[in-house]
């Protein structure tokens, strides 16, 4: 009798040498929980700037950073001293920091996607439907570990109307998030927000 591994070898015509990848970036995730979540935090690069609503003759807070504490991910201002630091009054950052967070390890660490259907009036092309995505993290700059615990806070805060009720809302990963593309005549991928009361 033939060996299952080298039927399905023969019948799907795989090299015997092929590697699997742990995600799609061939970037191995980092948990929270785990002893080089301290080192993926010190390694976070990004030029992205958290912006907030205009107050002293500017409207950002400057850079952001990656920390670690609780066993969770959270994205605060350089100027932040600890997690508990609250964030400015309407934050939000570009969304490219997903990108930077899926290099750093996070990819399959969860973001709430909310998104809206829309006819966009500005199009030469009559009745262009678009997309609108938006992204959000906790209201503490919080990273989900974890879908169930993305989808009660999601629950959380529809039950306290600090959501707007125009949108759909969904979990997906951060790698998923990274990954979709906008364009002129499609989706429209705008900012990564947080959880405001």
């Amino acid at each position: 009798m033939i060996n299952i591994n080298k039927y399905i070898t023969e019948k799907l015509h795989l090299d015997k040498d092929i590697e699997i990848s742990q995600s799609k970036s061939d970037v191995p995730y980092v948990h929270p929980e785990e002893k080089d979540a301290e080192d993926a935090c010190k390694s976070f690069k990004t030029d992205n700037v958290m912006y907030c609503k205009y107050a002293n003759g500017r409207n950002h807070a400057g850079k952001v950073k990656l920390m670690l504490d609780n066993e969770h991910f959270y994205i605060k201002t350089e100027a932040a001293k600890n997690v508990n630091d609250s964030l400015p009054d309407t934050p939000h950052v570009s969304h490219s920091i997903l990108n930077d967070l899926v290099k750093a390890g996070l990819g399959d660490s969860y973001v709430i996607n909310a998104y809206q259907s829309r006819i966009d009036t500005s199009s030469r092309i009559n009745n262009l439907k678009r997309t609108y995505h938006y992204f959000y993290f906790d209201e503490n700059g919080m990273i989900f570990k974890d879908k169930k615990e993305a989808n009660a806070i999601l629950k959380a805060a529809k039950q306290d109307y600090k959501l707007s009720g125009q949108y759909r809302f969904k979990v997906i990963t951060i790698e998923d998030a990274a990954n979709m593309k906008g364009s002129v005549y499609g989706d429209s991928i705008e900012d990564v927000k947080f959880i405001q009361k």
